[in-house]
């Protein structure tokens, strides 16, 4: 799909997550993640066992008036060297007008949907 010419840009660093589920066999997890924007999609490098990863991976990206819908959606996904890598959850994030506007950086965490734990788990700071 394309677009006219971009209203903005917007930055966001992926920080990293906490209290991710066991994955493996050994307790941890080789996390990393997939973030989508309209038809741009980003994908993280894998941090291997661990269930506190941290990437502090900065993404720009361009906005536009005529966009459907202002939303990121963020993906969870555990590595695994043999077989499909395993789901470990995603949220969806709606960017208003409101937030758009905005000169300064809006920090926030965010709740993994459908994961197998639903303890807070810090992903992104807009």
């Amino acid at each position: 799909m394309s677009y006219g010419q971009p209203t903005l840009y917007v930055t966001v660093t992926i920080t990293g997550a906490d209290d991710l589920p066991n994955m493996d066999l050994f307790g941890t997890a080789d996390p990393y993640y997939i973030l989508k924007y309209n038809s741009k999609e980003y994908k993280s490098d894998i941090r291997k066992n661990t269930l506190s990863p941290r990437w502090e991976h900065i993404i720009s990206f361009p906005m536009y008036d005529d966009t459907p819908d202002h939303k990121l959606n963020i993906k969870l996904w555990d590595w695994d060297k043999i077989g499909k890598d395993d789901y470990i959850g995603e949220v969806d994030i709606h960017l208003p007008p409101e937030y758009l506007a905005r000169k300064d950086m809006i920090t926030s965490s965010y709740i993994l949907t459908d994961a197998h734990s639903k303890k807070p788990v810090h992903i992104v700071q807009i």
